[in-house]
């Protein structure tokens, strides 16, 4: 298991986590992240899913307890067209799920541009994730085109 704090992720650090992983099956990694963290981008192009809200006691205990776990964990996806359908929809499943310590994906398959600011809309979907601690995917589907 590794929990960084995104203030001290960069490129190097990053391309030291990619070969750490790489060389340990079933390592865990997660970014202590807020909304405005300028790290989450270096730990979302590294491909580190799992974002914790680090004032979210509970989402790093879950986090903490899956991990040494030795039961499989269960995995659940979300999709929706829109940043905001899923946490909408079915955000207290989600919750419940995480707070089970079952690894949480959100798929949004557009930016959702029509509903306001593309970058305002990104902004807020990458807040969601890190409340919920899921894995955030984001399509760049014509919003109008779903």
């Amino acid at each position: 298991m590794m929990l960084i704090d995104s203030d001290l992720l960069d490129a190097q650090v990053v391309g030291v986590i990619a070969r750490i992983t790489a060389s340990v099956d079933g390592l865990r990694v997660a970014v202590l992240a807020d909304a405005g963290a300028r790290g989450l981008r270096f730990a979302l192009s590294a491909g580190i899913g799992e974002i914790i809200d680090p004032t979210d006691a509970e989402s790093i205990a879950a986090f903490v307890s899956t991990t040494s776990s030795a039961a499989p964990m269960e995995r659940v996806l979300a999709i929706g067209a829109h940043p905001d359908d899923v946490e909408i929809g079915c955000g207290a499943t989600l919750l419940r799920h995480r707070d089970q310590g079952h690894w949480l994906s959100v798929l949004t398959l557009s930016r959702g541009a029509v509903g306001g600011p593309r970058e305002d809309r990104r902004r807020e979907a990458i807040g969601a994730a890190i409340t919920m601690s899921a894995e955030l995917l984001m399509g760049d589907i014509t919003d109008t085109r779903i």
